[in-house]
């Protein structure tokens, strides 16, 4: 286990100093453009929220690790809730419907990571087992997902033009017609 938690707080390290997140600090660009990322990143919060609370919360369990996870997720089972309110404030409803914010985001990443915790049982995410995975696996495997998001949401929002898109009135279909040079990558 020592190993596990010694591969997280490398790649939390490594994590940390992914692009996406100088670009969050850097002042020299509007806030509102650093902000833009939010538009991309809503989709994979609700899908978050459907994950912790179908995949992650199973109720009426004699499973003590499975009881340390469901008491973790009833503490977080709301937080989308102050996502969505953070959005109102934010001028992107003045351009951008909600159907046109379904094409920004690709869902794989979410679904990705439900494919990977269904994989994993409880007693193998606290040690290992003849029939489980090592758990430095996993752990290398969520850190790739979280990276390929966290470089989407940096390319959207380095890419796209905000201010320029609030100052003017365009349907869907001019949505698709932004340029989008890199893209993210997930391996499966």
């Amino acid at each position: 286990m020592k190993k596990v938690f010694a591969l997280i707080e490398k790649e939390s390290a490594k994590f940390a100093q992914l692009p996406f997140f100088e670009f969050l600090v850097n002042k020299s660009i509007a806030f509102i453009q650093r902000l833009s990322f939010a538009l991309c990143f809503a989709l994979f919060v609700m899908g978050y929220r459907d994950f912790k609370k179908f995949v992650c919360l199973k109720e009426a369990t004699v499973n003590p690790i499975q009881y340390i996870l469901n008491n973790q997720n009833r503490g977080e089972e709301n937080n989308w809730i102050w996502f969505l309110k953070d959005l109102e404030y934010l001028p992107f409803n003045l351009f951008l419907n909600f159907a046109d914010s379904l094409k920004l985001i690709s869902r794989k990443l979410i679904y990705e990571l439900y494919q990977q915790t269904f994989q994993v049982n409880p007693i193998c995410r606290g040690r290992q087992e003849e029939n489980c995975p090592p758990p430095t696996t996993l752990v290398d495997k969520i850190f790739e997902l979280f990276t390929a998001l966290a470089d989407m949401l940096v390319n959207f929002a380095e890419e796209y033009n905000i201010k320029q898109l609030l100052t003017q009135s365009f349907n869907g279909s001019d949505l698709a017609q932004l340029p989008c040079g890199k893209k993210a990558t997930v391996r499966v």
